[in-house]
């Protein structure tokens, strides 16, 4: 019998059936606990509710505050009138009333316009007794906090809440049975056990809903009794397969769950000026933001925190000192600046896998060997054998660093939308050094490792000193992932202009073309160029300027299932603005933008590479 289940910090969940609103004193009346049995890691649960010597309700009835998803850092959303148990019905209800504030007064529109539906409320026991079955009826327990929430809270404990537990540890447990009932003390130290079951629930959560899980996951992982590892690989395993094609600019964990109002109005360069001033009395959202940021990750900024879930803005992607000085006029055509010409961004679009708003290290699980079947008679015998599993690590520690500048013009006269001008410039920038290194990082100097630094990516060599693209060549890559058993599903050529071209002047046998034109970029959804019957993408992030033996100016060739690249990021860029860097004497303030960022190739064998190829 377990003994740690008592004086836990637990939620349960529940949606309005009904709800009774007094519109004169704008509150409003539900049912929020009932005896439903719940699951949990150590059993069934159930909250006996057939008197009122069960349940404390002092917290609820005490002042008791109405929080918003059991955020207690941040301000109530209303105030508990009173909570009362309904013994024909055997459930609490409570009437409350909403606070006059711009996000209480949202809330209740929600839930007035039957959006919202959960309640969930927090509670923890101090007896219980033991049924058949594995079954636990808390005969005392109490109630803490009652919160509405966007989706059902956590079945098994609660977030965001630190309950005072200085209560005797030693609490009186009856067990029942046919015969007899008898009184024990609990003799484990339940501090303990509880510290480190909490620490393992509330990282499950945190996991769980950076990744947008579902709650059936979340309960089976915490009543199996998973370790954080296992439940790791099972998550990052589990987003692997939506093979969701994520861009650098935005995050799947919504760390603050920010409106899309609030997104679009937050400002990088309100922020940059509020720094760079040190007054932040116009700048309190985005002061407010970075602080949070802190705060959930641990970290303190060197300047100021941004998440990666912001709005980027439709605008176009580029500003330097010439376009800036061009946008700052009262008879600006603001649609006619020029852009800056950049190499395309592939390896994303090619279905590299992003996975966003990661906290910690994190691993991969990968299969290395498979077990083994064998014939036998009728009375021969078989080894035992089973497959083998490792795993690749994704840590912190690689920063990708941007710097930019901006004028002290265009922060105070600029007409057009420069904080779009900002956000994408800084964004295309980063993008770019991630797709490169994607490709060829060289693992080395807090680099990633890219694909073509990758051990055990299938190599087709053209010649001492490198050779003309031929069909030939193409071949071998591509049987070379056959060989190793890879599916070809999704499976593309990415290469530089120069090799497209070459590739295009390729012949069969009988003097046909073996190029099929499709659309300029080849990506998938559209009618593709293909050679050979595969899509090929083409960028100049490919390299054309390799050296072997006495062969210069070579190209390099990849041929694979970029699914199979993850790059993983933790969620957020520290943004450090500096008003004495090379541009002070002018009023220029430069921008350092860094982001923590690593990648890894979890299937070597999905791709072959070609580093030595003539155009």
């Amino acid at each position: 019998m377990p003994k740690n289940i008592l004086n836990k910090d637990l939620k349960r969940s529940f949606t309005f059936s009904s709800i009774d609103k007094n519109a004169e004193e704008n509150s409003y009346t539900f049912s929020f606990s009932s005896e439903q049995p719940v699951q949990r890691w150590f059993g069934t649960e159930i909250l006996e509710h057939s008197n009122a010597d069960n349940i404390d309700l002092t917290r609820l009835n005490d002042g008791g505050v109405l929080l918003w998803n059991h955020d207690s850092k941040g301000l109530p959303i209303g105030k508990i009138n009173r909570s009362w148990l309904s013994l024909n019905e055997k459930k609490l209800y409570c009437s409350i009333t909403f606070a006059d504030l711009p996000d209480a007064n949202n809330i209740k529109k929600l839930i007035d316009d039957g959006f919202l539906r959960n309640v969930s409320f927090g509670y923890g026991a101090t007896q219980y007794k033991e049924l058949p079955n594995e079954t636990y009826l808390f005969t005392k327990w109490y109630a803490t906090e009652i919160s509405i929430v966007n989706l059902p809270a956590d079945n098994t404990v609660g977030m965001g809440r630190n309950l005072d537990l200085e209560q005797d540890s030693k609490i009186e447990i009856i067990k029942e049975n046919k015969q007899m009932s008898e009184k024990t003390e609990d003799k484990i130290n339940i501090e303990e056990i509880r510290s480190a079951e909490l620490a393992r629930i509330n990282e499950i959560i945190a996991i769980s809903r950076n990744f947008d899980l579902e709650q059936k996951f979340t309960d089976e992982a915490i009543t199996k009794n998973l370790s954080i590892d296992q439940v790791k690989s099972l998550v990052l395993d589990n987003q692997l397969k939506k093979q969701q094609v994520v861009s650098l600019g935005t995050s799947v964990a919504d760390d603050l769950d920010l409106t899309a109002k609030e997104k679009r109005s937050y400002s990088i360069l309100n922020a940059t000026r509020a720094f760079i001033s040190n007054d932040w009395s116009k700048a309190g959202f985005e002061r407010e933001i970075s602080k949070t940021l802190e705060n959930k990750r641990g970290i303190n900024a060197q300047g100021f925190l941004m998440p990666t879930n912001i709005n980027w803005g439709n605008s176009k992607r580029a500003y330097d000192k010439a376009g800036g000085s061009s946008l700052i006029a009262t008879d600006l055509l603001a649609n006619e600046f020029i852009e800056l010409l950049r190499n395309k961004c592939m390896v994303l679009q090619l279905g590299a896998r992003m996975l966003s708003g990661l906290v910690g290290n994190v691993d991969i699980p990968t299969q290395i060997s498979s077990a083994s079947a064998a014939w036998i008679n009728e009375t021969g015998t078989v080894s035992e054998s089973s497959g083998a599993f490792s795993k690749k690590s994704m840590t912190g520690g690689k920063h990708l660093v941007s710097l930019a500048k901006i004028t002290r013009d265009m922060l105070q006269q600029s007409t057009p939308d420069i904080e779009s001008l900002v956000r994408d410039d800084l964004l295309n920038v980063m993008a770019l050094a991630l797709d490169s290194t994607a490709l060829y990082g060289t693992g080395t100097s807090n680099q990633p490792l890219g694909i073509a630094g990758t051990s055990g990516i299938n190599s087709v060599i053209g010649g001492t000193n490198g050779a003309a693209i031929t069909i030939e060549h193409l071949i071998d890559m591509e049987t070379a992932i056959a060989v190793a058993n890879y599916s070809d599903a999704n499976l593309s050529y990415l290469t530089n202009p120069k090799i497209v071209g070459a590739l295009k002047k390729l012949k069969s046998t009988t003097g046909e073309y073996l190029w099929r034109n499709g659309s300029d970029d080849g990506m998938r959804g559209s009618t593709p160029n293909t050679i050979n019957g595969y899509a090929v993408n083409k960028t100049n992030q490919c390299r054309s300027n390799l050296t072997k033996g006495s062969g210069t100016n070579l190209s390099e060739i990849y041929f694979g299932d970029f699914s199979q690249l993850i790059i993983g990021e933790w969620g957020v860029l520290d943004i450090l603005p500096n008003a004495l860097g090379s541009g002070y004497s002018s009023g220029a303030i430069e921008l350092r933008v860094m982001q923590t960022l690593d990648m890894l190739v979890r299937q070597p064998k999905a791709f072959s590479i070609m580093t030595d190829a003539i155009a």
